[in-house]
This record gives structure tokens, sequence and C-alpha cells, in this order.
């Protein structure tokens, strides 16, 4: 049970945070490009990306890593690839993948069905995900159409793992498909 737990602590804080980020990083890049163009003893940092952090308990976590003003990019770093950071996509991934694990032990089960495989996926994806060129000035409005359109990804991903793990460990329905014998019910 408490595997089950986990799971949908980490499921649910890893939707939090790509919903978050898909909300807010595409105006901070904006944001920061317009500071970036003005004079920068106007803008000290961008109150957005302080405020998601603090939202997020990772502000101390970002100070100690980066040891500088909020930046798009560095904030993407931390929430997206951080393996060590508790908001990160892919901290939270990890440990779904490690919950799996305990799962698949008590229950000697195969580590092979899709649930197992997506997560995998997802894992790998965000591991090579190269974010560096969403925060590029050439174009900010171009690359915020990029880095919606990556977010809404993950967003998506993280629900079709939600439902992938719900149809295969909570859906009766499912269960009965895959037994070929009903003998109890005559037919």
């Amino acid at each position: 049970g408490w595997h089950f737990l986990q799971i949908g602590k980490q499921i649910e804080r890893a939707t939090l945070t790509a919903d978050t980020l898909l909300h807010v990083l595409t105006g901070a890049a904006t944001f920061t490009h317009a500071r970036d163009q003005a004079d920068s003893a106007t803008f000290r940092d961008n109150p957005e990306l302080s405020a998601l952090l603090r939202m997020l308990g990772s502000q101390d976590a970002y100070r100690r890593l980066y040891r500088r003003r909020s930046q798009p990019l560095l904030v993407a770093q931390l929430l997206i690839q951080q393996t060590s950071a508790p908001r990160s996509i892919l901290h939270n991934l990890r440990e779904i993948s490690q919950n799996m694990e305990g799962i698949h032990d008590s229950e000697k089960s195969s580590r092979s069905s899709p649930l197992d495989l997506e997560l995998r996926d997802q894992i790998e994806e965000l591991k090579t995900l190269h974010l560096a060129p969403f925060f590029a000035h050439s174009s900010v409005t171009q690359n915020n159409n990029e880095l919606a359109k990556v977010l809404n990804g993950i967003v998506q991903n993280i629900g079709t793992l939600y439902q992938l793990f719900e149809d295969h460990y909570f859906s009766h329905q499912a269960r009965f498909a895959e037994e070929q014998d009903q003998s109890e019910l005559g037919l």
C-alpha cells in the first residue's frame, strides 16, 4: 500500500510542477527578454519566477545551486531535470520507478508492462531534453510557442502515465478482460 501512496504523491507533484511551468515559464522568458533590452538596474529579479520557486518550495535549492537571480532557463533545469530536487519532474518520475520496483518485487511480476515501458521512455526523454534553445533571445515568440508545446507534451505524458497506472492496478474491467476462464460465472 505504501508504494501506491507514494506513486500517487509523485504523480501529483510532477503534474503540478509541469502544469505550473507551462503557465509561468513562457511569460517569464518574455519578461527576461524585455528586461535584458532595458537598463539592467531597473529589474532586479523576475517576480513570477521567484513566486514559482517559493510556491514549489524550491527557492532555497535554486539559490544553493545557482547563486544568482531567477532566470527562466535555470528554473526550467531545476524543476524539470534536477534529480535531487523533490519538485523536479525527473526526480518524481525516478521515484515512481523505484516504487514500481517495490510493487514488482512484492508481486513477483514482470517489469515490462506498458506502464513500465512508458515510465522508462519518459525518464529518458527528460534526461536528454535540451532546454537552452527555448530560452535563446533570437525569437522569443517562436521559442515560447515551442516551449509551450514541449511542456504540454510533458503534462500529457504524465497524464498517460497516470492512466496506465490506473488501468493496470485499479480498473477491474482491465483485469476481467485479461482473464480467459470465467468458470465461476458458468461461461
